[in-house]
């Protein structure tokens, strides 16, 4: 019935048929990469912490990271990779005009660096797994 709420169910199939859903449009098999990135943003948001994506294509700057994420002052820009890719000569030159400017830069290959990289910057072990609440 129209403005009935839905159950967390009847939601997640809904998302799971739309183009909004995990994979993008429909018919569209979900890369590694972007599934490190859909579950990185996750555990980000899970600790505490803002981010949003930075532009790509035309309207970015080359070599941008793929995202910055903030927390109590903390600013991280974040590239996500999936091996054996690695940076491309301009993103190496943008990390470290990024780095010598003392801004936080990390390449992210896999959920346990995401991991380490937040415990990194907070002094220890960082919150639950997130991976099991997915």
């Amino acid at each position: 019935m129209i403005g009935e709420p839905m159950t967390p169910k009847e939601r997640a199939e809904l998302l799971a048929k739309s183009q909004y859903g995990r994979g993008g449009r429909v018919g569209k098999k979900e890369t590694p990469e972007t599934a490190l990135k859909r579950w990185s943003v996750n555990y980000l948001k899970w600790q505490g912490w803002d981010t949003e994506p930075l532009p790509a294509g035309p309207y970015g700057t080359s070599g941008m990271p793929d995202r910055m994420a903030w927390k109590g002052g903390k600013v991280i820009f974040l590239e996500f990779k999936i091996k054996p890719r690695k940076l491309s000569d301009v993103q190496v030159v943008m990390k470290d005009r990024m780095e010598r400017q003392g801004l936080t830069y990390f390449v992210i290959y896999t959920p346990e660096e995401m991991r380490a990289a937040l415990a990194s910057l907070e002094g220890g072990e960082s919150q639950p797994r997130l991976g099991e609440l997915l």
